[in-house]
């Protein structure tokens, strides 16, 4: 019988309920090499890492059905789970939150905004498993392309109002940020930690974004 115990663990999971944060770390991780899937919720996270055993874990303490940390001794408690690294991330730092992602079992604490470089080098030196980008076709090139272009006229509408309207682009309420290889979008208030609307970035090999540009 194959004994899954000893299934190599690769891949990040990466638990949000706001689908935005989610599939845009996701799609980062993927552009950086690694495997990833997103979870919602603390059930749906334990039931992926049962399966795919992954070898770093991105959790928000704040999830609907259970808190964080309590995820975190769960996921510590599944079958090659114990060695896996696990990342708290919260809006609030004071020592007194550091403590409790510690004694739950959490080898990190990230506070919102996330340092998304700090991210990226966990990544390369937790998944040994990453690395491998999928392979460049004509038609994802064109389509990179394209989403690069769009990035680039969305920095010039938000930044110059005469631009905009002669667009007829209504950003009036986006904002961006850059990021590694890349710039992401936002819409709403400032500290908004929902207001993810749209990602680009460069990849080894590609360009990728996190969903079609919708203005």
């Amino acid at each position: 019988m194959y004994d899954h115990s000893s299934k190599r663990s690769t891949g990040v999971l990466i638990v949000d309920d706001c689908p935005d944060t989610s599939s845009s770390m996701a799609f980062l991780a993927k552009a950086w090499g690694h495997k990833a899937h997103t979870a919602a919720t603390g059930k749906a996270a334990l039931a992926l890492a049962a399966e795919h055993r992954p070898a770093v874990v991105l959790l928000d303490i704040g999830l609907p059905d259970m808190t964080g940390h309590e995820l975190a001794r769960r996921l510590r408690q599944l079958p090659g789970m114990a060695d896996a690294f696990i990342a708290a991330i919260s809006g609030y730092s004071q020592p007194t939150d550091l403590a409790r992602s510690t004694e739950a079992g959490c080898q990190m604490h990230l506070v919102k905004p996330v340092d998304l470089d700090l991210v990226r080098r966990l990544l390369a030196e937790r998944d040994h498993g990453g690395g491998a980008l999928p392979p460049l076709t004509p038609e994802t090139l064109a389509s990179g392309l394209d989403d690069l272009f769009s990035a680039a006229m969305v920095v010039e509408a938000i930044d110059d109002p005469d631009r905009r309207g002669a667009l007829g682009w209504d950003v009036s309420g986006w904002r961006y940020e850059p990021i590694p290889w890349g710039v992401r979008f936002l819409r709403g208030a400032a500290g908004d930690e929902k207001a993810v609307a749209w990602t680009v970035a460069l990849a080894p090999d590609a360009v990728v974004s996190s969903q079609p540009f919708r203005r």
